[in-house]
């Protein structure tokens, strides 16, 4: 799969080997930077314009305007240099420009608050991150580092998102916790609220210290509880589970008598094929659950300070999600893409929504 780092858009601050994998730029550690700055020195100052959307009726054989839709075009870069499509869009779609985003964190003042850590482009220019780096602690001698995060896409998929990431820097692992009651996790859709909805959730998150206590001391609770193998495989069976059976296979198995006196020989085929994608999906999650084990039982044998706790099963569920990321896309920049805009944190969410259950039930 081709990277999908924009250009060298991705500018970190001195930590990124252990938590990047040498993406990007580095700049120095104690170097204080806005985050206006970063982007200019990032190469992310293009801009994004809404232009209508003709199409060819197939009928007249001319151009027409769609009427409740347009397009979003990223502007010429020096790598570049065209109006690159981002996306079609709806009429009520309001661009929020990278230099906004940057100009809104500044003027808060939490960048003089934070440091900017890092920040990236990718897709063409598609999606953006910033990372401002928050305090550092530890949970039960595991060093933890936590960032402020904003990302946005102007791809028609992921829009303006704000939260708070959790890493466990000796294996960078990104643990974003899912409480629906920490309220550290925040998107909105691109539309003409989108400026003022944005400036007041930054300000109103980056004030709620008391939010991010309650998910340290969650994470606490999950290194400190001792799981049996039971419990470890039902955490790691939540971000891992058995696939459903696929809805074609479901309505064979209702009406399979009917279906093949009138199809006969074409309708067993079709069954043999969905069911043969089926088992391979089986496969696949099986692969998923014990590579997570086997992940699990390393950390019990290297950290014994979370040996056999819940902490360490959840561990080992973002580690697997991060190599797999690694392998299957094709460069640690895959990793990035990942952790910040994929569904591994979807599954990663499921395990840790199950630890906290199952230590909240003790």
């Amino acid at each position: 799969m081709a990277h999908q780092i924009f250009g060298d858009r991705f500018f970190a601050r001195g930590n990124r080997e252990a938590i990047w994998h040498d993406v990007g730029t580095q700049f120095e550690e104690a170097r204080a930077i806005t985050a206006e700055q970063a982007l200019v020195e990032a190469g992310m100052t293009y801009g994004f314009t809404t232009q209508p959307l003709f199409y060819l009726n197939p009928l007249t054989n001319n151009y027409e305007q769609a009427p409740d839709q347009q397009i979003v075009l990223r502007t010429p870069t020096d790598d570049d240099p065209m109006f690159r499509p981002m996306s079609t869009v709806g009429k009520g779609y309001a661009v929020l420009q990278n230099h906004e985003i940057a100009q809104t964190l500044d003027g808060l003042g939490l960048t003089a608050k934070w440091p900017v850590d890092t920040c990236g482009s990718l897709a063409q220019g598609a999606k953006m991150f910033i990372l401002l780096r928050e305090t550092p602690y530890e949970i039960k001698g595991d060093a933890m580092q936590r960032f402020f995060l904003v990302s946005d896409g102007k791809d028609g998929q992921h829009g303006l998102h704000i939260s708070v990431v959790h890493i466990r820097v000796v294996c960078a692992n990104t643990l974003a916790a899912g409480l629906s009651n920490a309220f550290v996790d925040v998107k909105f859709n691109h539309n003409a609220q989108t400026r003022a909805d944005f400036k007041t959730y930054a300000r109103i998150i980056a004030q709620l210290e008391q939010a991010q206590n309650h998910v340290t001391r969650v994470f606490e609770q999950l290194a400190e509880h001792q799981v049996s193998k039971a419990d470890a495989q039902s955490i790691i069976r939540a971000a891992f589970p058995e696939p459903g059976m696929p809805q074609k296979a479901k309505i064979f198995e209702a009406y399979k008598d009917t279906m093949l006196v009138a199809e006969g020989a074409n309708i067993s085929l079709e069954w043999d094929h969905v069911m043969r994608e089926h088992e391979v999906r089986r496969e696949h999650a099986a692969a998923l659950r014990t590579a997570t084990t086997e992940c699990y039982d390393r950390l019990n044998d290297e950290f014994h300070n979370i040996a056999g706790t819940a902490w360490a099963v959840i561990n080992a569920v973002a580690e697997v999600q991060d190599n797999r990321a690694i392998g299957r896309r094709g460069g640690a920049d895959a990793l990035v893409t990942s952790r910040l805009f994929g569904s591994r944190m979807n599954e990663y969410e499921a395990a840790f929504k199950a630890a906290a259950e199952l230590v909240a039930a003790r």
